[in-house]
C-alpha cells in the first residue's frame, strides 16, 4: 500500500511540474538597472559635435522576450494580462508557434516609447495566459514574473563617433550608442 501511494504520489508531483515552465525564455526574474552619463557624438556625416545628456533605465536580462511552454499546444496566437501589485494591468498578444513551442515574437516587456508600453511593472506581476487556435481558447494559466530594483551605475564622460545618421539625429538612440561603447557603465 505504501509504494502505491509513493508511486502516484511521484507521479502526480512529476506530472504537475511538467506544466511548471511557463513563462519567458530567460527567465521570469527581471532586475531594473539604472544608468547615467554624459559625453558627446560626433557625428562624421554632418561634421558635427552634439552634447549627450543621457539617463535610462533598462531590464535585466532582457527587455524583449519570449513567452514559452514546456509542452506542445496547437496554437497560433498568445494574450498575455499583467496584472501589477499597483492594481493597473496591461495586455500583449503576439502569434504562436506551436512547433517552438513560444511566441513568434518577443514580448516587449519593459520598454516604454509614444507607441509601445511594457508588460511588466516594478514588484510582483501576476500574468495570465490565453493560447488560441482560430480564435477559440485552446488552453489558459497563470504565471508570475518579479522586477526588482537593482543598483544605479554612471558612466564616465566620453565622445563617441559614428556615421550613422540615426544616431546623430535622435538623442535617445545616440544615447544607447552611448551605453553600448561604455559597456553599460561596468
Amino acid at each position: 500500500m505504501k509504494l502505491i501511494l509513493v508511486i502516484s504520489s511521484f507521479y502526480f508531483v512529476t506530472l504537475s511540474s511538467s506544466f511548471a515552465d511557463v513563462g519567458f525564455s530567460k527567465g521570469n526574474n527581471f532586475e531594473t538597472i539604472s544608468l547615467s552619463g554624459r559625453g558627446s557624438i560626433r557625428c562624421l556625416h554632418q561634421n558635427k559635435i552634439r552634447a549627450l545628456n543621457c539617463q535610462t533605465n533598462y531590464l535585466n536580462p532582457t527587455e524583449f522576450d519570449y513567452f514559452v511552454l514546456d509542452h506542445e499546444v496547437d496554437a497560433d496566437d498568445v494574450t498575455l494580462i499583467a496584472n501589477h501589485e499597483d492594481g493597473s494591468k496591461r495586455k500583449k498578444s503576439v502569434q504562436y508557434s506551436s512547433e517552438k513551442q513560444r511566441s513568434k515574437h518577443r514580448v516587449n516587456l519593459w520598454v516604454s516609447t509614444l507607441t509601445q508600453r511594457p508588460l511588466l511593472s516594478v514588484g510582483e506581476n501576476s500574468i495570465s495566459y490565453s493560447l488560441t487556435n482560430n480564435n477559440s481558447v485552446v488552453e489558459e494559466g497563470e504565471f508570475k514574473a518579479y522586477v526588482t530594483v537593482g543598483e544605479s551605475r554612471s558612466c564616465r564622460y566620453a565622445q563617441v563617433v559614428t556615421t550613422n545618421e540615426a544616431y546623430c539625429n535622435d538623442s535617445y538612440m545616440g544615447c544607447e550608442l552611448y551605453f553600448r561603447e561604455q559597456n553599460y557603465c561596468q
